[in-house]
């Protein structure tokens, strides 16, 4: 909402997600973009048709869940030109954004040490089976190699307003998510 409002566009907020109406509202208010979580581009998807899905203005969806075996199918039926799939939460401070339109895609790492200082985010190594972290013989995480599996850390500075991580009301379970001596010895 942020963005609208520094911008001066408007939003369209139904009090409950209709799928049959959809489309529908996006034509009577002009939407020209739109925002989808989970299984909302599905549950399009198994709508019939209708004439509105051709008829509307919507250019992007941006959102998180859009698997990749619909990915294609949602974009040709209803001429979607962007998807802008995105991974993060909300208490978190680091996320990722497909900027590229790549399907089954929800972002990219920036490349080491060029961009990294910039945002400092980082895919390392778990273990599969345990889920726990993979580390080398100084004790430190071990990031993954391009198509490596692994978890996405970012690092926390509390003095950094985008780096912060204020944590949850809760601070044993906190605790619980920070990982400690992760790139070097110290850092969080």
């Amino acid at each position: 909402i942020g963005s609208l409002i520094v911008f001066g566009t408007s939003a369209v907020i139904r009090k409950k997600f209709s799928a049959s109406n959809f489309w529908k509202d996006c034509v009577k208010f002009n939407c020209t973009a739109s925002q989808y979580i989970g299984e909302i581009c599905r549950y399009l998807l198994a709508q019939k048709p209708c004439e509105e899905e051709k008829k509307h203005r919507v250019r992007l969806m941006w959102g998180n869940g859009l698997r990749a075996e619909i990915w294609n199918d949602f974009v040709s039926r209803f001429g979607i030109e962007r998807i802008g799939e995105l991974y993060g939460s909300t208490e978190g401070n680091s996320n990722i954004v497909n900027i590229d339109n790549h399907v089954g895609s929800c972002g990219f790492f920036p490349i080491y040490p060029y961009i990294g200082g910039l945002y400092p985010i980082r895919l390392i190594k778990v273990d599969p089976e345990t889920g726990e972290l993979v580390r080398d013989a100084n004790g430190l995480c071990i990031p993954c190699r391009p198509g490596e599996l692994g978890e996405m850390v970012g690092v926390i500075k509390n003095k950094d307003l985008l780096l912060k991580f204020e944590g949850y009301v809760n601070k044993g379970d906190t605790q619980k998510k920070i990982y400690r001596d992760v790139f070097e010895h110290g850092d969080q």
